[in-house]
């Protein structure tokens, strides 16, 4: 079965879970429900509650696409974590080095402590590794060293990133499953934050070259 098409299953659930009868969110600022690691944890501990409650009723559900954003969700975080570690070990700037164990950080707790938890209800076991696409950008950048890797890192993850958010925001507006709503929010958010820390790593790299300063990616 292809997984990015759409596809319809008759499959025996509890209602709360996926139908839409559910305490109402959506990410705004620092007060969002899903803002933080904890607060999506919680709230995904509240749908299981819900779950664990209601009877158990047949429904037609579409899932447009949902298994596969949260497996291209689970590689992203698997690459955002070697890449974090590739940068710790060639990186000659301290701020790219403080940058990737704060993305270790956010990845490692964002897919263990969220996305793995809506992959298991949605059944989706099979993407704990980076994709080939990744796995090639970090074979890449493994061949570069000093400042030539600093550059081609920051410009590698800003990309990234942009891709990313884009991708999270949108299954945050679309997602039909709540629990992929919750994990996309809270992507969404760690994106807009990081995207925030590469353009000011950025901006101070090309100040002490004495370069003119430019949006990053530019």
């Amino acid at each position: 079965m292809n997984a990015k098409q759409m596809f319809k299953w008759t499959v025996l659930i509890s209602a709360p879970v996926l139908l839409t009868g559910l305490p109402a969110f959506a990410c705004a600022g620092d007060d969002c429900p899903c803002n933080t690691v904890a607060q999506a944890v919680a709230q995904l501990r509240l749908y299981s509650e819900q779950d664990a409650n209601a009877p158990e009723t047949v429904v037609n559900v579409e899932f447009l696409g949902e298994q596969e954003f949260v497996r291209e969700a689970l590689e992203s975080s698997a690459a955002k974590l070697q890449l974090g570690q590739l940068a710790e070990q060639k990186s000659q700037s301290d701020d790219i080095k403080q940058f990737s164990k704060q993305m270790i950080r956010d990845y490692g707790d964002l897919s263990e402590q969220v996305i793995d938890r809506v992959a298991k209800m949605l059944d989706v076991y099979d993407s704990k590794s980076p994709s080939k696409k990744d796995k090639d950008l970090a074979k890449s950048l493994q061949g570069l060293s000093g400042q030539q890797f600093d550059e081609a890192y920051i410009n590698a993850m800003t990309k990234a990133y942009r891709q990313d958010l884009k991708k999270f925001s949108n299954e945050a507006t679309l997602a039909q499953v709540p629990g992929v709503k919750v994990a996309a929010e809270l992507g969404a958010s760690i994106a807009t934050q990081h995207l925030k820390l590469l353009e000011q790593i950025s901006v101070r790299q090309e100040a002490n070259r004495g370069e003119p300063v430019h949006s990053v990616g530019e």
